[in-house]
């Protein structure tokens, strides 16, 4: 068995720890001979926090569980964060009357007289609310899938970012406040296909949407007479939270968007703004949500035609190269029309091993043979931005759509 460097360094610590708690257990012993239970507490703090003992004890805490899928695992995390947020975002809340206490106290009564106070405990019933959401998606997976009670602690993400990501997304993509960054990219990705297909021809179309999230756009083409829609997600929470979206006994929630940010805001009540999202009582029957890397993607049934749309998805490559890749092979099976529509702007990531101007990328679709059918000059779009607050960020988006 190969060890890494990481690894043989904690290993010598563990050591190097074992051998001076030995030795002072060898001097103490014969002085004190019942201190047999002193030497077993000073191993226990001496191997305290290293990271092979902890391995080893979560090996031997799960070893009579059943090994776990990779589907079950992702479902695992998901619930393990979701059921984490109503705690990790109180804790974030608290951390601001901790900091409040350490102001004099002349000053903490002049914001108490200001409204701050209170403001911190309405933000802490915006929270509230919200995990009412949370947790009623964790049921949802709960009675969908068959999943151990609790996730393995070397399962567990330490992180919360991603589920108050995921959850403001319902205020972009299902409410009327997200239609100002929402409703351009539909209305293009319609009008594009209409140019080129007719309604007869849609029905004998598979769409393709990586990266959907919660779902919006893949929603709305569904609503036309396509054979097939398929919405293509990474992350579990996003897959999970679009599939909440529908319901068989759909119920209204209130969402607060903006309770995890103190900052940017010009009137204190519009931290405590909501959106109320209601949830859809059918999905359609061409819709079909994967929880998948695109990359790994295939259609199970061919149709004549073949329309992919990448909507603020293409500079979330690590490699773009496989994405072009991907969408050609996808397209080599149809024996009709090929279309790519493309949204988004060119914000890369921290590991991209290429990061194409927007003139190199249209250089790219010409070596993959792909041939411009429109293309819109960029135009600033925001992304999850609250309209009221002293700062909003705008992309340059771009809008094109190619065959070949």
């Amino acid at each position: 068995m190969r060890i890494d460097r990481a690894d043989y360094l904690e290993i010598n610590k563990l050591v190097t720890r074992l051998s001076i708690a030995l030795i002072l257990f060898a001097l103490i012993q014969p002085r004190y001979p019942y201190s047999i239970p002193f030497g077993f507490i000073l191993a226990m703090l001496v191997s305290y926090k290293n990271p092979i003992v902890e391995r080893m004890w979560k090996r031997f805490l799960f070893m009579g569980l059943p090994k776990l899928s990779t589907e079950d695992k992702k479902l695992l995390q998901a619930i393990d964060a979701l059921s984490k947020y109503k705690a990790r975002s109180t804790s974030w809340n608290d951390r601001r009357r901790v900091l409040f206490r350490r102001m004099p106290w002349r000053h903490q009564n002049i914001a108490m007289k200001l409204g701050f106070t209170a403001r911190i405990n309405d933000v802490q019933k915006c929270i509230n609310e919200n995990s009412k959401l949370t947790e009623s998606v964790i049921e949802m997976v709960r009675d969908e899938y068959s999943l151990p009670p609790s996730c393995p602690p070397d399962l567990a993400i330490e992180d919360n970012i991603r589920v108050i990501e995921t959850l403001c997304h319902y205020a972009r993509d299902w409410s009327s406040l997200g239609d100002v960054e929402v409703q351009p990219l539909v209305d293009y990705i319609k009008d594009s296909i209409t140019k080129v297909l007719s309604q007869d021809a849609q029905r004998q179309t598979n769409v393709i949407v990586p990266g959907s999230g919660l779902g919006r756009i893949s929603h709305e083409l569904a609503l036309l007479p396509f054979h097939s829609v398929h919405s293509v997600e990474y992350s579990t929470l996003m897959y999970l939270f679009n599939k909440f979206v529908y319901s068989d006994s759909p119920k209204t929630y209130k969402v607060y968007p903006f309770a995890h940010s103190y900052s940017h805001h010009v009137e204190a009540k519009d931290q405590q703004r909501s959106i109320d999202f209601t949830q859809l009582p059918e999905r359609p029957s061409n819709l079909h949500i994967h929880n998948q890397d695109f990359n790994e993607f295939t259609l199970s049934s061919q149709q004549e035609n073949l329309v992919i749309v990448t909507a603020f998805f293409l500079d979330t490559a690590e490699n773009m190269f496989e994405y072009f890749d991907t969408i050609d092979a996808l397209m080599n099976s149809v024996t009709g029309t090929k279309l790519w529509i493309n949204v988004g702007p060119l914000k890369y990531g921290t590991a991209a091993r290429v990061e194409f101007s927007y003139d190199e990328l249209k250089a790219l679709l010409s070596e993959y043979n792909w041939k411009l059918l429109d293309e819109q000059d960029p135009k600033p779009l925001g992304y999850l931005t609250n309209l009221k607050g002293l700062w909003q960020g705008n992309y340059g988006v771009t809008m094109w759509t190619a065959t070949k």
